[in-house]
């Protein structure tokens, strides 16, 4: 009996010390942590179909979005340190089921000619357009290059404003973020 229960009492923490080590190794693996991709497609197969954005619309789509602008505690994000957050509420005249939110774009003096930099809590109203690429670094990069800082590889979306269209029309009065990003995307800056 007391045989029996070292060989159970041997096996059980055996059992957990491997499981315990397997789940440390795949920790130290970024590329086992990302969730599997549903669908693998080309680029080929990206040149001819149309890539929806977050607005709902294709990427390149020349839309007006109006909405009220917050600061970067709206959202407490690292990314969003710094930033002023644009909570776009409207798409061509029309009421978003739920809010998206984008960073507002850094702005080259020839953009400051067009577009002045909102003030917090102001309304906006702004002709533009969302595009997307792909940033940061693919986990597996870090075995050659070591450890840096920087932002997940992902695919993320980002507005080009391209002209002030003037105050927003009366909006409605919002509550709480519904939805931000379609992550594991995240925010670019270009």
């Amino acid at each position: 009996m007391k045989r029996t229960a070292s060989i159970f009492c041997f096996s059980a923490v055996s059992l957990i010390a491997l499981l315990s080590f397997a789940a440390a190794k795949g920790k130290d693996n970024p590329e086992k942590r990302r969730s599997p991709r549903k669908t693998k497609i080309t680029v080929a197969e990206i040149h001819q179909a149309e890539v929806i954005g977050r607005l709902g619309v294709p990427l390149g789509q020349v839309v007006t979005i109006e909405g009220i602008v917050a600061d970067e505690d709206y959202i407490r994000t690292k990314a969003n340190s710094g930033h002023r957050l644009l909570r776009v509420l409207k798409l061509d005249g029309r009421r978003l089921k739920e809010e998206v939110v984008f960073r507002f774009p850094k702005l080259s003096p020839l953009d400051e000619e067009r577009v002045k930099e909102p003030k917090v809590g102001a309304r906006f109203a702004y002709i533009c357009y969302e595009n997307g690429g792909f940033s940061g670094i693919p986990g597996a990069a870090f075995k050659h290059i070591g450890t840096v800082q920087t932002a997940p590889y992902g695919f993320s979306t980002w507005l080009e404003i391209l002209k002030d269209n003037g105050v927003a029309t009366k909006l409605l009065s919002t509550g709480p973020m519904l939805a931000f990003e379609s992550q594991p995307h995240h925010t670019h800056d270009p």
